[in-house]
Formats: structure tokens, C-alpha cells, sequence
């Protein structure tokens, strides 16, 4: 069976899902998502049996991927003064 993924709604895709296992972990080509540039994205994913060969059958959902945080950005502050 052929897996297949990508980013919906996008001309530039992010995300470029590359390996999708058994167990429904996606595997995606971009190493570090910064969960404060995208918090989700929508990839829809499709499968195709026969190898993707004329005659075959496909299916296609879309799933939805949101990212949690990790404590990688310091706090900012917008001033270098705050009157108390």
C-alpha cells in the first residue's frame, strides 16, 4: 500500500509528511516545528493500494496535527522599564 502526505491548503508545504507507520506516527522532513510560528496543521493524507498503479483503489482523509509547547523561547518584554 502507498501512503502519501501533504500539507492542505498550502502552495508552499511545511510540514512534507514523509513516513507514516503502522502504529499512525507521522514522520515529517522538517526536524524542529516551532509550535509559536504554526501552532496546527492540516495534512491530508492519502492511500493507494497496487502501488499506486491505474487500476488501483485510493482513499483520503484529512487529518489535523497540533503541536504542543516546549520551553524554548525566553519570556520578552516589550519595555526595559515598567513603572510600579
Amino acid at each position: 500500500m502507498l501512503i502519501e502526505g501533504y500539507e492542505a491548503n498550502s502552495t508552499q508545504c511545511a510540514l512534507m509528511v514523509t513516513r507514516i507507520a503502522i502504529s499512525g506516527t507521522l514522520r515529517t522532513a522538517v526536524p524542529d516545528l516551532d509550535r509559536e510560528s504554526q501552532d496546527q496543521f492540516l495534512v491530508v493524507l492519502q492511500a493507494k493500494d497496487m502501488g499506486g498503479h491505474l487500476g488501483g483503489l485510493s482513499g483520503t482523509t484529512t487529518v489535523t496535527v497540533r503541536l504542543t509547547d516546549v520551553n524554548d523561547n525566553p519570556p520578552r518584554f516589550t519595555q526595559s522599564e515598567w513603572p510600579f
